[in-house]
């Protein structure tokens, strides 16, 4: 089976955490965060590795594909926003340790 390193998990619960704030799809009232599970980690694979704006972009691309909705593009960049920010103080917290 597969290992998770807590590296990549802490990026996972991270993003999972973001998407369920903003509960894009307005699930939230009826499912658990875990709803988002498939997009957060699809979202945790490229967020270190993208400009924000291709993070965004990359966003918008698994709500439509797993939603088949179009989410609105500000919020894309809200959440990418907020996914970037998160993820660097997990890093830096990581590293005063």
């Amino acid at each position: 089976m597969y290992q998770i390193s807590e590296y990549h998990s802490d990026r996972i619960e991270a993003v999972l955490n973001i998407l369920a704030k903003y509960d894009i799809m307005g699930i939230g009232d009826y499912c658990s965060k875990d709803e988002y599970e498939i997009e957060a980690i699809e979202i945790a694979n490229r967020s270190e590795i993208t400009t924000l704006e291709e993070l965004s972009l990359y966003i918008k691309e698994v709500f439509k594909f797993w939603f088949n909705e179009d989410v609105n593009k500000l919020l894309c960049d809200e959440i990418a926003d907020d996914i970037r920010e998160q993820l660097t103080l997990n890093k830096s917290k990581k590293k005063e340790i």
